[in-house]
């Protein structure tokens, strides 16, 4: 279990991860469980931002609970993942553009644009008239 699959968990639905059963379903020993136990958290703490948990140790195997997080997105080294199928996929540039706005975490109306230069390309008089059909200055 790496950090990837719990920022991918949690910048997607969330889920569970079982570590000690095997992908058929069989149970594996784990040599010493609480080294799972304490790799998890470190993961999980390393991941920006932070990611909690729930783990527990349930008849030999590690149970990680992982929820949707309110904080999303998350990364882990540097680089975002979702959860597609059963596998953590690393997130292109253009799926972490259009992640944050779905998220709702970049909004257009609070954005400059780059270029604009109020100077050169407002008047004052279409400022003016935008306020008075807009009231959105009372005494104008």
């Amino acid at each position: 279990m790496r950090g990837k699959e719990l920022c991918a968990f949690a910048n997607s639905t969330g889920g569970k991860i079982l570590i000690g059963v095997t992908d058929d379903g069989k149970r594996k020993e784990l040599s010493d469980p609480n080294r799972p136990l304490s790799q998890v958290q470190d993961h999980a703490r390393n991941c920006d931002p932070p990611i909690s948990v729930a783990v527990e140790l349930v008849d030999g195997v590690v149970m990680v609970d992982v929820q949707s997080s309110r904080d999303k997105p998350h990364s882990y080294r540097g680089l975002f993942y979702l959860r597609e199928g059963a596998n953590a996929q690393k997130m292109s540039r253009t799926q972490i553009r259009e992640f944050f706005f779905k998220e709702g975490l970049i909004y257009f109306d609070t954005c400059i644009h780059p270029g604009f230069n109020p100077d050169t390309d407002i008047s004052f008089e279409a400022w003016t008239q935008f306020v008075r059909m807009s009231k959105f200055l009372l005494g104008l």
